[in-house]
């Protein structure tokens, strides 16, 4: 359908204004990572200040937020690769395999994504406490395997992306089922693996709650608890924080700039298959 010069040109209009709408926490929060804690309690300015320089001496003293950026990054990298391999592999089996009990258990996994996470909490740290893994990165990223969303998200796009006779041609041809996996199923389904290890690496390099229950050692802090604890006990330092807030955001950013053209083929197949 041809848009008309009379539609374009207010379309224009509200699509910039969503833009800056949508831009403009973003900036708020860089402008307010110039100031001093004092000013931002004074005046809440919108303006950028003159203390970028001096909120980011505090932010790398002690190198304390280094150690939470290399900490996050860890987490997140590893548990995104779990979450994305072993989803891909659940739901590649879903799929295309028929067994006994499959609808039951599938329908399990389904169900245990109406379950807040925070309700299990309690059995998890005592889980967590009899493994000998508390204040560890291991309950941060091995419960990353079992994903139920991402074993729904895999399934759903294999099982239309994927014609069982290509399958079959390559069981024929002599392809062992972990070879077929990972240079025929991978490469096809990669839209959707990308879209997913994004969402997971959002939850993980995002993930507060976890962390603060779990660690207790400074020096294995994530970022999220860094950029917390940034102030003195009595005081916090708000500048400090929102600079961190700033760095902190920037590999999301930087992440989907370059994956979101797959990030959005494979949202949008993913809609249209299932």
């Amino acid at each position: 359908m041809q848009i008309t010069r009379a539609v374009r040109w207010p379309l224009t209009v509200v699509l910039l204004l969503l833009s800056l709408l949508t831009i403009f926490p973003f900036y708020w929060t860089f402008s307010l990572s110039t100031h001093s804690t004092e000013e931002i309690y004074s005046s809440m300015p919108f303006a950028p200040g003159s203390h970028l320089i001096d909120n980011f001496h505090k932010l790398v003293e002690g190198n304390w937020f280094v150690s939470g950026y290399v900490n996050s990054i860890f987490v997140a990298v590893l548990s995104t690769v779990l979450t994305v391999f072993f989803s891909a592999m659940t739901g590649y089996a879903f799929a295309k395999f028929r067994f006994r009990g499959e609808k039951v258990l599938f329908t399990f996994i389904l169900a245990t994504m109406m379950i807040p996470g925070q309700l299990g909490l309690v059995a998890f740290l005592w889980q967590v406490g009899h493994m000998g893994w508390m204040n560890t990165f291991y309950p941060l990223i091995v419960p990353a395997i079992a994903n139920a969303f991402g074993v729904f998200w895999m399934k759903q796009y294999i099982e239309e992306a994927i014609p069982d006779e290509m399958l079959e041609s390559a069981r024929i041809d002599g392809c062992s089922e972990l070879l077929l996996f990972l240079r025929m199923i991978i490469p096809v389904v990669l839209p959707a693996t990308m879209s997913l290890g994004l969402i997971a690496f959002i939850g993980s390099w995002n993930n507060y709650l976890l962390p603060s229950v779990l660690l207790n050692d400074p020096g294995k802090y994530t970022l999220p608890l860094v950029i917390n604890n940034l102030g003195t006990f009595y005081t916090r330092d708000y500048g400090t924080q929102f600079l961190g807030l700033v760095l902190g955001t920037l590999p999301l950013l930087i992440l989907f700039i370059v994956t979101s053209r797959r990030l959005i083929d494979g949202i949008v197949a993913g809609a249209v298959k299932g």
